[in-house]
This record gives structure tokens, C-alpha cells and sequence, in this order.
């Protein structure tokens, strides 16, 4: 029995479907996000830490 999914068809059974990878993408995309807001906030404190040197 084929199952529709949303990038398209998988066979019922298989190990991994399309569905777990697209969940799969959306947890890489905001653990991206996030390290990107952390490292924002690091160079905004290097550059305050740098202002006060100066």
C-alpha cells in the first residue's frame, strides 16, 4: 500500500519517510537560527567590550 506524502509517494514501512525528514529539516533550520542569534549576541558584546577599551 502506497501512502502520499507531501514531497510525494513512499512505500508504508520504510525506515524513514519524507514526512520525519521535513521534521527533521524544520529542527536543523531552527537550531541554525538560534545559533546565529547566539553568536550575534557574542559579537555584540565584543564590540561593546571593545568600544569600552577604546
Amino acid at each position: 500500500m502506497k501512502v502520499n506524502v507531501l514531497l510525494g509517494e513512499t512505500r508504508e514501512g520504510s525506515t524513514k519517510s519524507k514526512t520525519t525528514l521535513e521534521r527533521s529539516k524544520m529542527k536543523s533550520t531552527d537550531e541554525r537560527e538560534q545559533l546565529i542569534k547566539d553568536i550575534n549576541v557574542l559579537l555584540y558584546q565584543a564590540y561593546d567590550s571593545t568600544l569600552e577599551d577604546v
